[in-house]
């Protein structure tokens, strides 16, 4: 790589020095450089070196006009039609990507809106279930307070009839006494 970078400095024909600059990895360069190559005889394999360079810097859709072009120019150009056919799956491949990715995040939404909904159906049970024992409570506190109060009533109620039966004995005594 580094003696196509002194190669590059070297060159001041477009075609060549893009020749160099491809074969160092710099194919922005190198794309710039083919595009100014206009030399009589090499206009086709500059076009088709651009379309290399294209498709190398990640520009899919330049680099298939860039082959068509030269298969227009030469329809028999073998590494044209080759390279054409890798481009084309290429692009294919990165339309489908964003729906990939897209369903992607559509899932992680999905799977974050249900572990909120859990959350909320969880966080819920749990207020029911307090309200629950709550109310569980409050009604063993009413059972035992109407306990206490039959116990106070009943112990009223023991208390008058023991009351009645006292004065029924004391009055029977004083009954018994009047008659004798």
């Amino acid at each position: 790589e580094g003696k196509y970078d002194n190669a590059v400095q070297e060159f001041e024909d477009p075609y060549r020095r893009g020749v160099a600059e491809y074969k160092a990895g710099k194919y922005e360069a190198a794309a710039k450089s083919f595009r100014q190559a206009d030399r009589p005889g090499i206009k086709t394999d500059a076009l088709y070196n651009l379309g290399n360079s294209q498709l190398m810097s990640g520009k899919i859709e330049d680099s298939i006009k860039s082959y068509e072009d030269v298969l227009k120019t030469n329809p028999d150009h073998a590494d044209a039609k080759h390279n054409l056919e890798i481009a084309k799956k290429l692009l294919e491949q990165k339309q489908k990507q964003p729906n990939q990715q897209q369903q992607n995040q559509q899932q992680q939404n999905n799977q974050q809106q249900n572990k909120q909904q859990n959350q909320q159906n969880q966080q819920q049970n749990q207020n029911q279930q307090g309200k629950q024992d709550q109310n569980k409570n409050g009604e063993q506190q009413n059972r035992n307070d109407q306990k206490q109060e039959a116990s106070k009533n009943g112990s009223k109620d023991q208390k008058n009839e023991q009351d009645k039966k006292d004065q029924n004995s004391s009055g029977g005594q004083n009954k018994q006494k009047k008659i004798n």
